[in-house]
């Protein structure tokens, strides 16, 4: 069997094109990610938080339009809600969504 350099995979180039991918989808919608940041933040402070949580959330406040969460549109800016030191992963909990990881 291959290795993945012998494929021409590039580990190091494939985490720097999702890395660009995540700022990009971050970028273009930002406001919502400041929604969904400080969304998290609040339920955040009673205990531990799911993006299932957040997006919970912003439909109930309006924010968010469930129509817009159909599988085959892209919302890579979530990727971004949890990034930072100040979150900590403590468990994992699969999502409700069948296009979430």
């Amino acid at each position: 069997m291959q290795t993945e350099e012998e494929l021409g995979f590039d580990a190091r180039q494939s985490k720097a094109n999702k890395q660009i991918g995540q700022d990009l989808a971050a970028s273009t919608n930002s406001v919502q990610l400041m929604r969904a940041k400080a969304i998290a933040r609040q339920l955040g402070a009673r205990g531990p938080v799911t993006m299932d949580d957040v997006t919970r959330v912003m439909i109930e406040q309006g924010h968010e339009n469930p129509a817009r969460l159909r599988k085959d549109r892209p919302l890579n800016w979530k990727g971004s809600v949890f990034r930072g030191s100040e979150w900590v992963q403590v468990g994992h909990t699969y999502s409700t969504r069948v296009s979430n990881h």
